[in-house]
């Protein structure tokens, strides 16, 4: 940490509302190496620049953004159907055995 005699040190309350987050969110930023470490002045008395959380957040936001997570898998394909019950994504047999979404809607559950 490169402390200046100018430097506002804060606690871990007002630096998350300095950056707009919640407490616990403001911790999860420093515990994935989003946020600078704190430095202890004291024992148990955590404090961040103010100047070097200005200039993470600034540096974060000047990265590309991560293109969004594919999902697991494609969404099944519906039915075409009348009845707004039948319109449901069509079930396989599982092994083992079990119901199918036909059996099951046509006894009634």
């Amino acid at each position: 940490m490169s402390f200046r005699e100018d430097d506002v040190l804060l606690t871990a309350t007002e630096a998350a509302r300095l950056l707009a987050l919640s407490k616990p969110g403001f911790w999860i930023g420093v515990a994935r190496g989003d946020l600078p470490p704190p430095f202890y002045p004291l024992p148990r008395a955590p404090r961040w620049s103010r100047n070097e959380l200005l200039a993470a957040v600034a540096a974060r936001r000047a990265l590309p953004r991560r293109p969004p997570r594919p999902s697991a898998s494609p969404p099944a394909p519906l039915r075409p159907s009348a009845s707004p019950d039948e319109n449901r994504p069509a079930r396989e047999l599982r092994p083992g055995g079990g119901e199918t979404a036909k059996t099951s809607m046509a006894l009634g559950f």
